[in-house]
């Protein structure tokens, strides 16, 4: 059986820039290509954590909107148990 884990912190979205080359000078940059993906560094931890084989749990805050839905849909689809997590 593997590890049971309980991880507190962060779950987020991240917007992810794709760009040619790293920007040398502080200047506008136009980006190829965007991602947004689940980020946030207790949620990424909860996320690896599962995906080794282990059972993790995350304690969160969430809001009451569709982006916190997208991200604890993301969790969840990773076999990431979410109950400890409140939403307010």
């Amino acid at each position: 059986m593997g590890a049971r884990v309980l991880v507190a912190g962060s779950a987020a979205l991240d917007f992810v820039y794709s760009v040619d080359a790293l920007p040398e000078r502080a200047e506008k940059y136009a980006a190829e290509a965007v991602d947004i993906v689940g980020g946030g560094c207790a949620a990424n931890a909860a996320v690896a954590i599962s995906r080794l084989g282990g059972k993790s749990q995350l304690l969160a805050r969430f809001g009451k909107d569709e982006v916190s839905e997208i991200v604890l849909g993301d969790i969840l689809s990773e076999r990431v148990d979410t109950l400890p997590c409140v939403i307010t």
